[in-house]
């Protein structure tokens, strides 16, 4: 009789690892190809307040997706728009789930860039930033190098009524 419940609620317990789960195009054409590329570029410019909540779930699962087919795959996000301001130490928010969620998946390898350009708009230096970001001279300039290094880039847009 407690084996009739073990599936059921098996399955209960799967259901928000499943609602985590993103697909992109351009990472299931990448999966599906049986040929890695070189790397992978995750491009993001938002300006709505808060878009890690939803930028940091997408990232780790589309990471997670890519790093089952190919383990070592080097992955890199340049990040251009308001939403570097909540990488910020001023901002408050290194305790944040999201920012938290950000940083383990740069201690899992992948490196995170933000613009300088657009953040010396707001007179932030490069050690306002966390430790886990390094800041890029200019965001398109260090999305370019990945480019020319073989990396695909991959533009990242929140779910609808998510931004």
């Amino acid at each position: 009789m407690t084996r009739v419940w073990l599936i059921p609620l098996l399955l209960l317990c799967a259901l928000p690892l499943r609602a985590q789960e993103y697909r992109h195009p351009a990472v299931d054409q990448i999966v599906t190809s049986g040929q890695p590329p070189e790397g992978v570029v995750f491009d993001l410019v938002t300006w709505g307040d808060h878009s890690w909540d939803w930028a940091a779930p997408m990232l780790q699962s589309l990471t997670s997706q890519l790093s089952r087919r190919y383990p070592g795959l080097e992955m890199a996000l340049v990040s251009h728009g308001f939403e570097l301001f909540d990488l910020s130490e001023r901002s408050g928010n290194a305790s944040r789930p999201s920012v938290r969620q950000l940083q383990g998946l740069a201690d899992d390898g992948l490196s995170v860039h933000v613009c300088g350009r657009y953040a010396s708009t707001r007179f932030y230096q490069p050690e306002d930033f966390l430790p886990f970001v390094d800041v890029a001279a200019s965001g398109e300039a260090q999305v370019e190098d990945y480019l020319r290094l073989g990396y695909v880039r991959i533009e990242l847009e929140a779910p609808d009524g998510s931004d």
